[in-house]
Order: structure tokens, then sequence, then C-alpha cells
């Protein structure tokens, strides 16, 4: 069941890394939106303050940036001014990009300096993501999935899931994404090469995890477990002292490097070294072992039940939030994950469907719904490249027509359940059922009349039809004629483009030539590097096999 040996030279692969990481930028940074909101206004506004005030309050400076929805956020501290909720690593990351994006604008008098930082700033998920990419497809290659292979899973992953949606945010799950991906490439790769660096670079880019979100301190327990494996292995070599010690410091250091940078962040943000985003550690403690909610006085397993029932079908196949919904291209991988046992490098693939799996009991578990906002199940983002590995078994053993056929079938319907939502922003849909339908917003998790995918369909075909006739559609919310009284209303004010080149257009309109240019050089580095690619998939696909 093993693959082809890998027969592309060194040289080559990093050429054919590079082009990947051009393509798929190119095609990511098409359709960002340029501007910020929510969480990753927080940390905009954070990063902002690092490069011009030195310092990390947010909300002390006037915000021009007029077609934005906008709110105080964060909280206040003891000196009376205002610090993100949202923690330190991803305003640290953005800081080199608002820095760009601050010298830019000295270049381009009349437009205020927030559009253009924003435009430079929110430039930084696509850019992360293609990267992702890139590290799947060495991982793919790494577990000896041949050339076709490993590109056509990266390529399902990254355009047939909501993964391409993820380029439109400011959220921190994307680095999350990166990092881990790292790690898990630097822990297979210390079983292949037994070396004690790799499984340094492991620790340090799972301490990123952490110290990027908290909550990433559900990958540990998977970490812990093959650390038992490699000493059951590998028990020749754990036999001497100086090994054991220099293994474990390897993992262990990093880790309390990455508890001391929390803490430093704790005190700079909340006030204490045990004050955090979510609360001291003691609220934490009683949140973390009350299951749903308080700690009950006695246990209720009916209801214990229900909640578990409910949460699953919500992370996994709710209309608003399912998993295998949004990213349908994976329904495949299931039947990836058996046979994955059976490979060469089998301990690794347990140990990423334990990362999976982790995650996905622990948000069913805790029933953490996440933003609305977001398109999608966004605390299982990171997740996603994880089921492409075993996407990438289903594609490697479709030998047959039939389950080739499934597979063009539902990369076309991933597709189009992510299209319309890189035109318009998702959170149109979710104002228009608020503002217009007048219904908790909560209701469109669960039903299908409200479901976001419908809704930003509706909202795609109404801006064509205004733009074509002059008019807009009208939504109806009608899910039971007899108990609910029927909702007709027009989707006007909330059918309009959100894309950066059309927000570009509409805030400065003679910045045609210069966004003509940009769209250009995008297109050009698309078709070029879709031809490099494909004349090494020629070269490489014959002596693979």
């Amino acid at each position: 069941m093993n693959s082809s040996k890998i027969t592309v030279k060194p040289a080559e692969e990093r050429k054919l890394c590079i082009f990947l990481f051009f393509f798929v930028s190119s095609i990511f940074l098409l359709f960002f939106n340029g501007h910020y909101g929510g969480d990753g206004l927080e940390s905009y506004l954070t990063a902002e303050s690092i490069v011009l005030d030195k310092d990390l309050s947010i909300h002390d400076r006037p915000f021009q940036v007029s077609e934005m929805r906008y709110a105080v956020r964060g909280h206040k501290a003891d000196d009376g001014k205002i610090y993100s909720n949202q923690g330190l690593a991803m305003p640290l990351a953005l800081s080199p990009f608002y820095m760009l994006g601050y010298l830019i604008s000295n270049l381009f008098h009349g437009i205020p300096r927030p559009y253009i930082s924003q435009f430079c700033v929110s430039m930084s998920n696509p850019l992360i993501m293609a990267f992702a990419s890139v590290i799947l497809f060495k991982l793919l290659r790494e577990l000896q999935f041949n050339l076709k292979v490993s590109l056509g899973t990266v390529f399902l992953y990254s355009f047939c899931t909501m993964n391409i949606i993820y380029v439109r945010s400011g959220f921190a799950e994307p680095l999350v994404c990166l990092f881990l991906l790292l790690s898990v490439l630097y822990v297979l790769r210390y079983e292949k090469y037994s070396r004690l660096r790799n499984m340094l670079l492991a620790s340090v880019f799972l301490c990123l995890t952490i110290f990027i979100k908290k909550n990433s301190l559900i990958f540990l327990p998977p970490y812990v477990a093959y650390l038992i494996y490699l000493n059951i292995k590998y028990r020749q070599r754990f036999n001497h002292i100086l090994y054991v010690f220099k293994f474990y410091s390897a993992f262990i250091i990093p880790l309390l490097f990455s508890v001391g940078l929390i803490m430093m962040q704790n005190i700079l943000l909340y006030g204490g070294i045990f004050n955090t985003e979510f609360g001291s550690a003691a609220d934490i403690f009683t949140v973390a072992t009350s299951g749903y909610g308080p700690m009950p006085k006695t246990f209720d397993a009916a209801k214990y039940g229900n909640q578990f029932i409910r949460a699953t079908f919500y992370f996994l196949i709710s209309s608003g939030k399912g998993y295998l919904i949004y990213n349908i291209i994976f329904l495949p991988a299931i039947f990836g994950i058996l046979p994955a046992f059976f490979r060469k490098y089998r301990a690794i693939m347990i140990f990423i469907a334990a990362l999976v799996l982790c995650v996905l009991i622990f948000y069913i578990q805790r029933f953490i719904r996440g933003s609305l906002f977001s398109w999608g199940p966004r605390y299982l983002f990171p997740t996603l490249p994880f089921m492409a590995v075993f996407l990438a078994i289903f594609i490697e053993e479709s030998k047959t027509a039939a389950r080739r056929g499934a597979l063009y079938i539902l990369a076309a319907i991933g597709f189009l359940i992510q299209l319309p939502a890189l035109f318009i922003n998702c959170s149109a849909f979710i104002f228009f059922v608020k503002e217009k339908l007048q219904l908790q917003e909560y209701l469109m998790d669960f039903l299908p009349e409200l479901s976001p995918i419908r809704g930003t369909w509706f909202l795609f075909i109404s801006f064509i039809k205004r733009k074509l006739s002059g008019e807009s559609l009208h939504f109806s919310f009608n899910p039971d004629i007899r108990m609910v009284e029927p909702k007709l209303e027009s989707l006007a004010g909330y059918d309009t483009l959100d894309v950066w080149w059309a927000n570009i257009l509409k805030v400065a309109p003679r910045m045609w030539p210069f966004v003509l240019i940009l769209i250009a050089v995008l297109l050009i580095t698309i078709i070029v590097c879709s031809y490099k690619i494909k004349s090494t998939i020629s070269k490489v696909s014959t002596a693979e096999g």
C-alpha cells in the first residue's frame, strides 16, 4: 500500500515548492478583502500600537475606515487603557506587515493611512496559508506519496475546503495550523533520521501554537503518547542516560520557554502571571472540570448525553457549522484512515489521527461554538491539513473510474460551497438575519433555511442581479407554513462585493491603474507557476509510475 519511491531530485523539489507557494499565494491574494474585523481587528490594532506607539494599548487613535462596522473591543486595565483579548503572538506576527503598509502609505497621499495599512496586514493570512500548503506538500512527500497524489491533495485542501475562505479573515487559526504542520513534519523527520534537532524543532513549533492560542494545549496528549512509543521502539537508544537527557531536554525546554512567554504576556495584558483572557487560573480550572457549565451536584447522564449528541451534530453535519458539509471533499478521507495504519510510517499516521480526534473530542465535550462570524467550524480549522493526509491515501487507492468520478464530483461541490464567500463577506448574511429578518443568529447553526452557504449564495446572485437589472433579490424564510410566520425581505444593502480590488476602487477610484497592475501580476504569476508545476509533473510522473 506504500507509494512509489520518491525520485525527484532535492533541487527540483525545492524549485517545485517555490512555484507551488507562488501559485497558491497568488490565487489567495486575488480574493482577500483588504480589511480586518472582529478578533483580527484587535490583533491589527495591537500591531499598530507596537509599530507606532511602542506599547500594547488599543483604541488610542482615531479609526478612519468608515466602511467598517467598528466597535470598541478588548478589556480595560487598571491603568485606564484598553488592551486586546487576543494575546501578543498574532500582533507580533502582523507587525512587519503593518510596518510595510505604513511605509507604502507615504507614497499615496490623500488616502487615509489605515486603508493601506489594513490592506498590507490583511495579506498575512493568504501568505501564511500558502506556506501551510507547501508544508503539507512536504509532509506528504516525506510520507512517500508520489508527486501527482501530493499535489492533487494540496490543491483539494487549498481550494475545495473552508481553508480558502480563511484567507479573508484575521483569525489566528491559520498560523496555528502552519506551526502545527511544521511540528508534525519535524516529528516525522525525527523518526526517519533520528536527529535530535528535529525533535527540538518539533517542540518549538508546537510551543508557538500554544503561545498563539492557549487552547493548543489539547495537542499535547498525542505528543506525550508518541514520546512513549519512541521509548519503546528505540529502547536500545534510550538505554543511554545522556541521550535520554538530551531527548527530553529538546522537547521540554521549549515548553518551559513557552510557559514563560505566556506568563510575561499575562502580566503585560492582564495584570498577573495567572490572569488570562479567559479569566483567572481558578476560573479556568472551574470551567475545565465542569463539563457543560457549572459542576452539578449530581451527574445527569441524560442531559450530558443530549448535549454530546447535539454538539456532535453541530460540529460534524449541521448546515451552519458542519465540518463534513463545509469540507465535503473529506468524506472520502474517512475511508483512508484505516488503511493509514498499515503504511510504513503507521505510528505517524496514528499520531496524526490522534491530533484530529483530540481536537474534535475537546470541542464536542466543551461545545465551544466559536464565532458566528467565521465560515464553518473555526476551531476545527487546524485539523484540515491532517484530514488531507487521509484524503491522499484515498486518492492513491482510487484506481477505478467510479472512485475517481466521486472525487471529481465532491471536489466540484466543495469548491462551489466556498465560491460565493470568496466575493461576498459571509458576515453580511448574519447582519441580514439579525437586522432584516429579526431572528436570533444562532438559528443559523441549525436551520438549513438560514445556512450561511445558502445565504451567501443568495447574496452573490442578488449582487449579479442588481448589477444587471438594478434590483436586489428577496430572501424568503418560511421553514414551516403552519407554525412560523413567513418572512420575505430584500437583500438590498447587503449584496455588495467585499474583495480588495473592489474595495480599493470604492475608496479611491483613481487607483484603477494600480489595481489592474496588481491583478495582472497575480494572473501572470499563476500562469507561469502552473506551467512550471505541470512541466515538473510531466518530467517526474513517468519515473515514479
